[in-house]
C-alpha cells in the first residue's frame, strides 16, 4: 500500500544499522524493503541467533555483529558508518540509558550518521529520564504510531545530529521538518 511505499523510501538503497537487534525483525524487514546493506547488532551472545535468522530468511547483504554499547564502536562500524540506523524497544532498562546515549553519539555526532529512527512503547517510569537526555544532546522529532486497533502509545523519534545544516532526506512518515524538537505529551 501508501504507507508500505512511503516506508520503502526511507531504507532504499541505504546502508542501515540496527541498534539493539534481538532477533533481527527490524533490520530483516529493512533488507527486505530495499536497503543495500543491514548491519544488524546486539550484545555477542545474541549474535549467533541473528546469523541464524539471517541465514533462515535467506538475505544477502546482512551482517550480524557484536555491539556492546558501554564499549567503543566496533571498527567495521566506525569506519563504514550507515547512512540510518534503526532501534526500536532499547530503551526499556535503564541501565544501558547512558551507554546508549554514548552509542548515538559515536555514530550521530562523531561518525556523522544523520538520523536514527528509534520506536518505543512506554513501559518504564525511567523513560522520561532517557528521554530528555537524548533532547539535550541531540534534534529530536517524535510523533504517536496510530496501531491497527492497538495501543496507541507506541512513538517513533527522530534523533539527528546537532550542528548539521541540512540532512540527507530522512524524515519522519508524516513528512515533518528535521530540525525541530517536538513535545513528547502525557506519559
Amino acid at each position: 500500500g501508501a504507507a508500505g511505499g512511503r516506508a520503502d523510501q526511507r531504507v532504499k538503497g541505504k546502508a542501515v544499522l540496527e541498534l539493539g537487534s534481538g532477533i533481527g525483525a527490524v533490520g530483516l524487514g529493512a533488507r527486505v524493503h530495499g536497503a543495500s546493506n543491514v548491519t544488524v547488532t546486539d550484545v555477542e551472545e545474541v549474535v549467533p541467533l541473528l546469523e541464524a535468522n539471517v541465514k533462515l530468511n535467506g538475505l544477502d547483504c546482512v551482517e550480524a555483529l557484536a555491539l556492546d554499547w558501554s564499549r567503543p564502536l566496533p571498527a567495521a562500524i566506525a569506519a563504514n558508518p550507515p547512512d540510518l540506523i534503526l532501534a526500536s524497544d532499547v530503551v526499556y532498562d535503564p541501565d544501558i540509558h547512558a551507554p546508549l546515549l554514548d552509542t548515538l553519539d559515536a555514530l550521530l555526532n562523531r561518525h556523522l550518521v544523520p538520523v536514527c529512527l528509534l520506536a518505543h512503547r512506554h513501559r518504564n517510569p525511567h523513560d522520561a529520564e532517557f528521554f530528555d537526555a537524548l533532547e539535550k544532546r541531540f534534534y529530536v522529532e517524535a510523533r504517536t504510531v496510530d496501531g491497527a486497533g492497538g495501543p496507541a502509545d507506541v512513538k517513533l523519534f527522530a534523533v539527528r545530529p546537532k550542528g548539521l545544516p541540512t540532512h540527507r532526506g530522512t524524515r519522519l512518515p508524516n513528512g515533518a521538518a528535521p530540525d525541530v524538537a517536538v513535545p513528547r505529551g502525557p506519559a
